[in-house]
């Protein structure tokens, strides 16, 4: 049993890993969007992201093991493609835009793998697909936002 544990334990850390980058990415953009709409849009997912990870933090938890954030080459890569913090300073709406539909399809991608594994079963794999589900949500609310008109804010909600 103690090898299957490890293999879900690996899949998860993988996972927080990617909601980790997620959340940090969401809370940047939320920094940085004069939309509104966007600005509260990512505020939301970022809060998304860390529940997400409480919740497969508690899992890796009950399997008796402490969740540990993975850096590895694809996570390394994947920061490439998103870019980092000073990205967040000079980048306009439709870049981070694009970098968060971006970040979401890798998720997407790191959540299927996962769900693909044998070891992956029963509880866990319900939980991996409700937050699939959001993981879906959150691209179609990112994609419907880049047809939306934007709402600027005024200086007392900035």
């Amino acid at each position: 049993m103690e090898n299957v544990n490890n293999h879900v334990i690996e899949k998860l850390n993988l996972l927080i890993t990617v909601d980790e980058k997620g959340k940090t990415m969401y809370k940047n953009a939320s920094l940085k969007m004069e939309d509104k709409v966007m600005k509260e849009a990512f505020k939301k997912m970022a809060k998304i992201k860390t529940s997400h990870i409480t919740e497969l933090k508690a899992v890796v938890k009950s399997l008796g093991h402490k969740a540990v954030t993975v850096i590895d080459a694809l996570s390394n890569s994947h920061n490439k493609r998103i870019g980092t913090d000073p990205f967040f300073s000079t980048a306009s709406k439709e870049a981070i835009e694009k970098a968060c539909i971006t970040q979401e399809e890798f998720a997407l991608s790191a959540y299927t793998t996962a769900l693909s594994s044998n070891y992956i079963f029963g509880s866990i794999k319900e939980l991996l697909n409700q937050q699939i589900e959001a993981i879906k949500a959150t691209l179609d609310t990112i994609k419907e936002s880049i047809a939306a008109p934007v709402l600027e804010l005024t200086e007392e909600e900035a």
